[in-house]
């Protein structure tokens, strides 16, 4: 691969990339890691060491991997300082950053661009593999923010849902190799590169689009399974008993070759369906309000038991009060009421 690029012109070989481009990706990068470290509360060493590692974490584990030639961040002498001041800068006037949030923003997708682009192109003067090459501009672009996070005990904001990022970066290097591999001077290949990642972003900002989550195609890989094994030669409706599964979802019945509905007939069935469900809590209610009368009704003939019971006494008192009062009045008695006497 490296002699194909020399092999048109020396400018293949290398990336010649202006120094004060490189700087300027540095910087922003190392600013986002200073204001980190106020919003975490940290001292004015971290926000240093938050810097370096922003603006030189994603140079670094590219060299380390590919042990090709020399580590930026030890070979130029102004990488290491210039990412520690600017760190210590946004330490000391993170207001001023806040502010400028929005060019602040457009400046690290464009550093992002910029850093893929350098990290592909060396990949690419090296030989590696078109994945290789993916892999390294990737990791140069975002490398930088995994470390900050995996450095503050966080899941690296490139794993996590969101808008699209680390897409950005490898779409934007899969542009340069392309770019690069069929003749085009580099110098257009990085505005390009940077051109599409740019405009990744700021599309799934506009439209929110984000990377998919928490995605389990299981109960419907089965489902559609159980459906083709019940499917008979032939046939074109079938059925399948109903049944839940340990996934928790169920297998469908009948299935039966449907047109689309039209609007009116949507909105028919949707009518028809809100019908139902007003109906269903009519007669919900219904039977809850006769529950509760019929509640009431023993309740007070309870009440009115117990105080029957108490005035007059219970049944069998009763009886026996009935009794007793017969034989008073049978005529062997013998004796007369008190007016009698």
């Amino acid at each position: 691969m490296e002699s194909f690029f020399t092999s048109l012109s020396p400018q293949f070989s290398v990336l010649a990339m202006p120094q004060w481009i490189d700087m300027a990706a540095v910087v922003v990068g190392a600013a986002f890691g200073g204001l980190t470290a106020t919003e975490r509360k940290l001292d004015l060493f971290g926000a240093a060491g938050l810097g370096m590692l922003c603006g030189l974490g994603g140079g670094l584990i590219r060299d380390m991997i590919m042990q090709r030639g020399t580590v930026f961040m030890l070979d130029s002498p102004w990488a290491i300082p210039v990412a520690a001041v600017a760190g210590m800068v946004a330490f000391f006037f993170s207001g001023l950053f806040r502010r400028i949030d929005r060019i602040t923003a457009v400046v690290d997708i464009l550093s992002v661009g910029i850093y893929t682009a350098t990290g592909t192109d060396k990949a690419v003067v090296a030989g590696l593999t078109f994945v290789a090459c993916l892999l390294m501009g990737v990791l140069t672009g975002v490398g930088g923010g995994m470390l900050r996070d995996i450095f503050l005990g966080d899941v690296p904001q490139i794993f996590r849902p969101g808008n699209l990022y680390a897409c950005c970066a490898l779409l934007s290097g899969a542009v340069y190799y392309g770019l690069v591999y069929m003749g085009l001077v580099k110098g257009v290949a990085v505005v390009a590169c940077v051109a599409v990642c740019c405009l990744l972003r700021w599309a799934s900002l506009r439209y929110n689009i984000q990377t998919p989550s928490q995605v389990d195609l299981t109960p419907r890989v089965i489902d559609y399974t159980r459906r083709l094994k019940a499917r008979q030669p032939g046939d074109v409706s079938y059925h399948i008993p109903y049944r839940a599964s340990r996934y928790g979802h169920g297998v469908r019945g009948p299935q039966e070759p449907t047109r689309p509905l039209t609007v009116a007939e949507q909105a028919r069935h949707q009518r028809v369906e809100e019908q139902e469900r007003a109906q269903l809590k009519d007669e919900l209610k219904a039977e809850i309000k006769e529950e509760l009368a019929a509640e009431e009704r023993l309740a007070d003939a309870g009440q009115a038991t117990g105080s029957a019971e108490a005035i007059f006494g219970t049944p069998e008192t009763m009886d026996r009060l009935e009794h007793a009062r017969g034989e008073g009045d049978g005529p062997s008695d013998g004796r007369t009421d008190g007016k009698g006497a």
